[in-house]
């Protein structure tokens, strides 16, 4: 699998995930009080630390690159950035 697409992979798990967050915050939910309402604050939670830690790997898969010329090869046809190792 190309880095590229490992970055497409996590930022799908991004959107999907912040989605699924925004969904259970939105204010007309009314989820009241007691079990539905906690269960509903710790999935929210749950959902921010896994978006968290996506964004940390996502950042370790496609670090801020520049893709200077001079750190340009190419393998296979494929031209790639050696600085960060992404398909260009």
């Amino acid at each position: 699998m190309t880095t590229k697409k490992a970055v497409q992979i996590v930022d799908m798990f991004i959107e999907k995930k912040s989605k699924l967050k925004a969904d259970l915050q939105r204010p007309e939910n009314n989820w009241g009080h007691g079990v539905a309402a906690e269960m509903v604050a710790s999935d929210i939670e749950r959902l921010t630390r896994e978006v968290d830690w996506l964004n940390v790997l996502r950042k370790e898969i496609a670090p801020d690159c520049k893709h200077p010329k001079e750190m340009h090869d190419i393998c296979e046809g494929q031209k790639y950035c050696t600085g960060c190792n992404m398909d260009l």
